[in-house]
């Protein structure tokens, strides 16, 4: 048995001493043979793509087991572009300690962006004890690292009896200036403590030293930062980048940029915590929304260990604003941040597009952040008077206290609207008008709505409904709604009652939305006149909002020619707002309009049925055939809601033109026939202001008043029929064909061009006539047969002599012969024809005229 031991004992012996001298003298001669080392490079190259040139390489293992590597050069290429270069590197290795004892290099170059790409998923490390004594010596002369992220040029880095020296630059693309490592002090090695000794940092202008206790083998520290005006802008960007790297999510520090100022630091950092202050000089930033300016002459943060307090004042926008901050458990994964802004807004705070500040509102913010959790509490307090006003929407309630409370929870990608309230004071007791709850997803870097609920309790002011708001002014509304932002609908019912919607006053309007259709019953005024409405709306309002079934029924509509007021409703429609509203995504398919009377001063059409739809403000419509002045009336045409204009054509037939003219052109009793005309309108608010242009004709036309105008003859006063051989007052003499064209604009008859006809006279009217003030300038050109019933006389004077003697005849046919070629011909030839040529001007209808009769040679 003891022979058996011996001969074991032997052989490990000899094994042991075969493996000792394989290792110090065949190893290095296996791994120095340039075979192996080309199959080294090959096996890089099909792993990775990597062309790896190792040149000078020599293993030497001593005695004691100390591995001593020198290579002449390694130089890594990827598609001819250099990954690695390292030139002339020694590596000492103490097997028996196992450790690394020297790493030596002259240049290394290393480009991170092509090394990431070979990069893997690193093992689990295991845990090892950490001692200080057991780090290498290093000589390196130079090292330049390159990457998007980062880059790092090592100029010297050097141990020398523990004592450590290095300079280095470093430049990343989120700081301005290069941070300079090593610009004085040294880093040592003492037994098991790695220590600071005035170890200077550069960044711009600004030297930051480290002094103390980094580490030792026990992960002790304790050692002091120092620094004098630090860029702030520096700062923050680095702080940013690390926390990007602890946790990718959206950070409080984002919301804010272009960050100015310096800070001062004089901190302590030791196992307890984190002592000193920290001071922030001229400190400014600006909001990321709005880009709203923060200004702080001073900030001082005191670290106590655990915690950090902060108290600042300051200025947002134009405003005073007190800040406080309060960190605890600095350091561990139950850090809790807890702040708090507070301020005076007044109308000097205009930094958001849109909104207008009545007079002053307190706000708060408090923010709390735990285990990456984000809860602000959003407080604005308004007294009477006050109010916020934003575009369109205002809060209204003026006379009372008013509050608004919102809470939001950012939880992950959800940002969740706990609750928002808005309410008012009223003997100490709080009265809420409108709450709801509402949650935002974060979605390409952006959060968006899912949802948001609206409840009111009792009625609130349709001034506070956001956009809903916009389109209505004055009024209040009371109900529940829930919008669903995924599917785009509105689900719940509420009304809305005295408020006013561009010209109708909405006396009381009902909405029911559910599944696709919201359902919208209206009643009130339009212009002082009863209204009601129907309508069936898509529920789908992010694009156009679409109108199925249209129905308005509008008892009367007054078109005013002058601008009035309805006293009734005239405080319902707040001063602060004239913004137009122009709906120009609203559409209605089918809209039908009845309306009992229309009325334009003397005008009156009864039972009007508009049909037709509406896109782009513009409403396309026919109007169907109704009663007018004894005959039929119909049009088609648009109104343009956004410009308050109307495009029409009507067409009448066998109408009275008697009616027709006094009630369309305040002409009474100047002309009688049945008439057929064309009318193209185009109108400007309302109605109140035409443009007119109409093509008519009057069949057996008769203008009564006519033969009855009186004007004077050498101290007396005759009547043309009196003068001339027909009686223009006689209806059966004096039937005529008219045809002609006249233009209206307002109340000014324009371009008037209107021909009569009959078989032994024809006449030729132009001129402009004041329907207001009955005012015409009329030049009437006509003609008659010589042959025509012969021997009249008045008062026994032979019309030729009065013709030829009292008027003069003048030698003006050429002049007027443009005129006078407009008059239509007559039954008898130029020789028998005789012209003539009146001007009159003056009150038509009441014979207030001066009149010019003149027979033309």
């Amino acid at each position: 048995m003891k022979k058996i031991l011996k001969i074991t004992f032997y052989i490990i012996f000899l094994s042991v001493i075969v493996l000792y001298l394989g290792i110090v003298f065949l190893f290095p001669k296996t791994i120095n043979n340039k075979a192996v080392i080309k199959k080294v490079q090959s096996v890089i190259y099909n792993k990775t793509g990597v062309e790896t040139n190792i040149t000078g390489f020599n293993l030497k293992i001593s005695p004691k087991l100390v591995f001593v590597l020198k290579i002449n050069s390694i130089d890594s290429k990827y598609n001819n572009a250099p990954v690695l270069y390292i030139k002339d590197v020694s590596l000492n290795y103490r097997l028996l300690q196992n450790r690394l004892t020297l790493i030596s290099a002259n240049n290394i170059y290393i480009d991170g962006n092509k090394l990431k790409q070979f990069s893997k998923t690193p093992k689990k490390k295991t845990k090892r004890k950490f001692e200080i004594k057991k780090h290498p010596e290093i000589h390196i002369q130079n090292l330049n690292y390159k990457s998007d992220d980062i880059s790092i040029y090592v100029q010297n880095i050097d141990t020398d009896n523990g004592f450590i020296k290095i300079k280095a630059d470093i430049k990343t693309p989120y700081l301005k200036e290069t941070l300079h490592l090593g610009t004085s002090g040294t880093l040592q090695v003492v037994e098991n403590k790695f220590n600071a000794n005035k170890f200077g940092l550069k960044l711009g202008s600004s030297q930051v030293y480290l002094n103390g206790l980094l580490i030792d083998n026990n992960k002790s520290f304790n050692f002091d930062l120092k620094g004098e005006k630090l860029p702030v802008s520096e700062l923050m960007a680095i702080l940013l980048h690390f926390q990007k790297s602890q946790d990718p999510t959206k950070k409080f520090i984002e919301n804010f940029k272009n960050f100015s100022g310096s800070i001062n630091l004089n901190l302590t950092f030791n196992n307890n915590g984190i002592w000193g202050k920290c001071i922030a000089n001229n400190f400014g930033a600006k909001a990321v929304w709005f880009d709203i300016p923060l200004y702080a002459k001073e900030i001082i943060f005191n670290f106590k260990g655990k915690q950090v307090e902060s108290v600042a004042q300051g200025k947002l926008g134009k405003e005073k604003v007190i800040h406080k901050l309060n960190i605890t458990n600095l350091g561990s994964k139950d850090k809790e941040v807890v702040g708090s802004l507070d301020s005076v807004l007044t109308k000097a705070f205009d930094n958001v597009p849109n909104l207008t500040i009545k007079n002053a509102a307190k706000a708060n913010i408090i923010y709390k952040i735990k285990y990456k959790k984000i809860d602000v509490f959003y407080n604005v307090e308004l007294k009477p008077e006050s109010d916020l006003i934003f575009n369109t929407s205002y809060l209204g309630l003026r006379n009372y206290k008013r509050k608004i409370q919102a809470h939001t929870l950012k939880d992950g990608q959800k940002l969740y609207l706990k609750e928002y309230k808005y309410s008012y004071l009223d003997s100490g007791k709080e009265n809420i008008v409108i709450s709801g709850d509402g949650l935002f997803l974060r979605i390409n870097d952006k959060y968006t709505p899912q949802y948001i609920k609206c409840h009111t309790n009792g009625y609130a002011p349709v001034s506070v409904a956001g956009s809903f708001g916009e389109k209505l002014s004055g009024g209040e509304f009371k109900g529940n709604l829930k919008y669903n932002y995924i599917n785009d609908k509105i689900t719940g019912t509420f009304d809305v009652r005295n408020a006013r919607y561009k010209a109708f006053i909405v006396e009381n309007a009902l909405v029911d939305a559910k599944n696709n259709i919201v359902n919208i019953t209206a009643k009130g005024f339009l212009k002082g006149q009863k209204y009601t409405a129907e309508m069936s709306v898509k529920n789908k309002f992010s694009d156009n909002v679409l109108v199925y079934n249209m129905k308005l029924f509008l008892d009367k509509l007054i078109i005013e020619t002058s601008p009035k007021i309805h006293q009734k409703h005239k405080k319902i429609s707040p001063k602060e707002f004239t913004k137009k509203v122009q709906d120009s995504g609203v559409i209605v398919n089918n809209w039908e309009i009845l309306i009992n009377e229309i009325r334009r001063e003397k005008f009156v059409l009864e039972k009007v049925k508009l049909v037709g739809s509406l896109k782009n403000n513009i409403f396309d419509f026919n109007m169907d055939k109704l009663d007018f002045a004894d005959g039929i009336i119909s049009a088609n045409g648009i109104y343009n809601f956004a410009k308050n204009t109307s495009n029409m054509i009507f067409e009448a037939k066998d109408i009275n033109s008697n009616k027709a003219a006094n009630m369309m052109l305040n002409l009474e009793n100047q002309i009688e026939g049945t008439a057929n005309a064309k009318v193209n309108l185009y109108a400007k608010d309302m109605f109140r202001f035409l443009d007119v242009h109409s093509v008519f004709e009057v069949k057996e036309g008769f203008l009564p008043k006519l033969g009855d105008t009186e004007f004077a003859i050498e101290n007396s006063k005759y009547k043309l029929s009196q003068i001339i051989n027909y009686d223009l007052a006689n209806k059966e003499e004096m039937q005529f064909d008219i045809k002609g064209s006249l233009d209206v604009h307002n109340t000014e008859i324009k371009n008037v061009d209107i021909t009569s006809w009959s078989p032994d006279s024809a006449m030729y009217l132009e001129g402009n006539y004041e329907m207001e003030k009955q005012y015409a300038d009329l030049h009437l050109f006509w003609k008659y047969s010589k042959e025509s019933p012969k021997g009249i006389k008045i008062f026994y004077i032979p019309l030729s002599f009065i013709l030829k003697v009292v008027f003069r005849p003048e030698n003006s046919k050429e002049l007027y012969k443009p005129n006078l070629s407009k008059i239509p011909e007559i039954n008898t030839d130029e020789k028998n024809t005789s012209y003539y040529r009146i001007k009159l001007k003056g009150d038509v209808n009441n014979n207030k005229l001066d009149i010019v009769l003149k027979e033309i040679k």
